[in-house]
């Protein structure tokens, strides 16, 4: 019988695994594992769908890390496909903001169902307690990588 895997464990593969570095280093077939949505577009939408209400341009561009020009471009290229609707504050001097549309719920919760799949079945060959410390791993080296970028840019 094939042993359960927890959406946490799942988020975490999700969100470590989906990295551009990493899958290029584990040659996958990126169009397979994104068929409904770029992985860029993919982040962009759990993001935007996850928010409660108005995601506003400025707090998407800190959450993702990207700078406000990129989130605009991802942004008007969503709406384009009616993920997202994009919204303004008065004339857009208040604040500019991007709620999910249903097609953009429905897509996410797709590409959701396709990376759950895929990694459940990773898991299950890997072995789930071999995997949670692979990401633990991660994790600390995720950390300790922006630390020693932090040191690169006071060093400056």
């Amino acid at each position: 019988m094939a042993e359960t895997i927890e959406k946490d464990l799942l988020y975490h593969a999700i969100r470590s695994l989906t990295t551009r570095a990493l899958l290029d280093r584990l040659s996958c077939d990126r169009e397979q594992l994104f068929q409904k949505m770029s992985s860029a577009d993919f982040m962009f939408m759990v993001v935007v769908v996850n928010h409660p209400g108005r995601m506003y341009i400025n707090d998407l561009a800190q959450q993702m890390q990207l700078p406000i020009r990129k989130i605009s471009e991802m942004a008007q290229t969503l709406a384009a496909q009616d993920l997202i609707r994009w919204e303004f504050e008065g004339n857009g001097d208040q604040g500019t903001y991007v709620v999910p549309t249903k097609m953009g719920k429905k897509a996410t919760q797709d590409q959701i169902d396709i990376l759950e799949g895929y990694y459940t079945k990773v898991i299950q060959r890997y072995g789930k307690d071999r995997f949670k410390g692979l990401v633990k791993n991660l994790n600390e080296l995720e950390s300790i990588m922006a630390k020693g970028i932090l040191e690169l840019e006071e060093e400056k």
